[in-house]
């Protein structure tokens, strides 16, 4: 069939130098969103994400949320009910893929807090 199918010799070039200009493309988006926009994203990430799931991360501690005992005190209870909550919705939303370790740190130590500001932060 060769002799009946007639193919510009051109279009093999065309499509690897396409190849290669995509991928370069690619690599230089790539650094632009790792060092550029995600590097210039706020330290205070966490809350700031945090509150605005806080009507889900409520609900979500509601449903989670254990009896209380007599064995632990409820400081105990409340920041383990505050881990499980923390660990649902973070592997709901994945947020890990996202953002860095340090953006994702903040989110989850937020909502272990019990969605609390620092004192020193008011």
């Amino acid at each position: 069939f060769p002799s009946v199918i007639t193919l510009d010799e051109d279009y093999p070039f065309w499509l690897a130098s396409g190849a290669v200009c995509a991928a370069i493309l690619a690599t230089v988006f790539f650094f632009v969103v790792e060092y550029v926009v995600r590097y210039n994203l706020s330290p205070q990430l966490g809350p700031f994400v945090s509150e605005l799931f806080r009507d889900e991360i409520e609900a979500m501690f509601n449903d989670l949320a254990q009896r209380q005992n007599d064995i632990d005190t409820k400081v105990v209870q409340d920041r383990e009910n505050w881990e499980y909550v923390a660990r649902e919705f973070l592997h709901k939303y994945r947020f890990d893929t996202v953002f860095a370790a340090d953006r994702f740190g903040t989110i989850l130590q937020y909502i272990q807090s019990g969605m609390k500001q620092p004192a020193d932060s008011k």
